[in-house]
């Protein structure tokens, strides 16, 4: 990959009866600005009632602020690394009891690109119920 692709790397909890804040307190991780609890209030980014409530919580994790060079880090090993710091057996947890647990790799790029994950990551992720989502964007960050 040339230095024209970039990717940013979170992590997203959602639950069907816990709490934001309880989410919040399990993971010692940076939050986004914005996450919901469910029951609560739909509300637009600009503050707006949208009306009706959310039907699950989603609390979002973010692991840096800027889009990364694919060429200076390695995307394998940046996930590994995060999952070093997570307790696998609540990720396993919440999602036997309704909850996801998922990685966001967005992927900014001009160009063709490959990305291979292998199979010590995926055994780690599959076991500890964790999934990835892949979001690819065309151009710039």
């Amino acid at each position: 990959m040339s230095d024209n692709t970039r990717f940013k790397l979170s992590f997203r909890v959602n639950h069907p009866t816990i709490s934001a804040s309880e989410i919040v307190k399990t993971f010692a991780m940076p939050t986004t600005k914005r996450f919901q609890s469910v029951g609560e209030p739909r509300i637009s980014p600009s503050g707006e009632i949208l009306g009706g409530k959310h039907q699950k919580t989603s609390v979002g994790f973010e692991f840096h602020e800027h889009a990364l060079r694919c060429d200076e880090v390695d995307i394998e090993d940046m996930i590994l690394e995060e999952l070093g710091k997570i307790d696998l057996q609540i990720t396993a947890h919440l999602a036997v009891t309704g909850g996801r647990c998922a990685f966001i790799l967005g992927i900014f790029t001009d160009e063709y690109i490959g990305l291979e994950l292998g199979t010590a990551l995926n055994d780690l992720l599959s076991a500890s119920k964790i999934e990835i989502w892949f979001y690819i964007y065309g151009g710039k960050d």
